[in-house]
This record gives C-alpha cells, structure tokens and sequence, in this order.
C-alpha cells in the first residue's frame, strides 16, 4: 500500500455522518463542478458553496421530518440549517 503522503492530492471529499445520501452526492457536485479547485489555498467559497448544497437538500427533502418546512424550530421558532454551517 502507498503510503498516505505518496497520495496524489487534493481528493475532493464530502463526509456526512447522517444517512442522508443525496445531501452527500449534491455537495461532492459542487466540489466536482468547481474544476478539482480545492486545494487548501484556494477560496473557501467553493466549500462553503459545498456545505450550503448538502444542507439545503435536506432542508427541501425533510431527510428525516425535523429538517426542513415542518422540522424542529430554532430559538426564534424558525426552521433554519444555519447551525450546520458554523
């Protein structure tokens, strides 16, 4: 096996540790349209860009009914995603 600094880098990744597949496929999306542009000094927006695709797939399929319209209220009664940024 190679070791893991002969690796050829950067490796587009999208880790969900929910088992919500299609939030993960819509962000890896966004990282492959960004043309593999992810190395560490590249903008961040495209990874943020990333995070907000995988988020607001949940947020529109109520993955598992307390995401989305009609999922559990933050502190001012709104269902928002934005903790998930932070």
């Amino acid at each position: 096996l190679p070791s893991a600094s002969s690796l050829p880098l950067p490796l587009p990744l999208v880790l969900n540790t929910w088992p919500w597949p299609n939030a993960t496929l819509n962000a890896f999306q966004v990282l492959l349209l960004s043309k593999g542009d992810v190395v560490p000094d590249a903008s961040q927006a495209v990874h943020l860009d990333a995070v907000l695709a995988g988020t607001a797939t949940c947020e529109r399929m109520q993955c598992d009914g307390s995401v989305g319209f009609g999922g559990s209220p933050d502190e001012n009664g709104e269902t928002t995603l934005d903790a998930m940024i932070m």
